[in-house]
């Protein structure tokens, strides 16, 4: 009967020190695990552009048809900040994915891409799942952060000199 219970209380104490080492390093589990799934959603999210985009927007994001991906005033805000959207660079690049672009951009216009997008989510009747429409956007998303400095920070844009400036020579 006593060996029972010493038994009893050895596995209680053996589980007891599981359950909290495996508490302990959950968060670093999850962590790794979240950075290994935004992984795989921006590689799936390279096979997509590729049969999807490369057409129109090029194979790494050059422009074409398209307007140019590959650009830091896209995700620095400029270009939404030009066409009046006040939600995130990410909400705008995921609702033109999905929804598309109906009319010709006048933003883009002057960029030389005042083209039309056509819809790619199935909500609106295109060809691709909600998941597959979040892949694309962290894919064209991840390009952006080439253009962050050490900080983690867009770089400002450096204002043109003003021509009617008085000079200091």
């Amino acid at each position: 009967m006593i060996w029972r219970v010493l038994v009893g209380t050895v596995s209680l104490l053996v589980g007891m020190l599981t359950l909290g080492y495996v508490a302990i390093t959950e968060e670093d589990r999850m962590a790794s695990f979240s950075t290994a799934y935004e992984s795989r959603r921006i590689e799936a999210g390279a096979a997509l552009y590729e049969a999807q985009c490369a057409t129109c927007h090029g194979d790494r994001g050059q422009g074409g048809r398209g307007p140019m991906l590959d650009n830091v005033a896209l995700f620095d805000g400029t270009i939404t900040g030009q066409i009046g959207w006040t939600g995130t660079v990410h909400d705008y690049i995921y609702l033109t994915i999905a929804a598309g672009r109906p009319r010709p951009s006048e933003a883009y216009a002057a960029l030389g891409s005042a083209n039309r997008m056509p819809t790619f989510s199935n909500r609106f009747g295109g060809p691709l799942r909600d998941d597959e429409v979040l892949s694309l956007t962290a894919f064209v998303m991840n390009g952006g952060e080439a253009y962050k400095d050490a900080s983690g920070q867009f770089p400002q844009a450096t204002p043109p000199p003003n021509p009617n400036a008085a000079g200091t020579d």
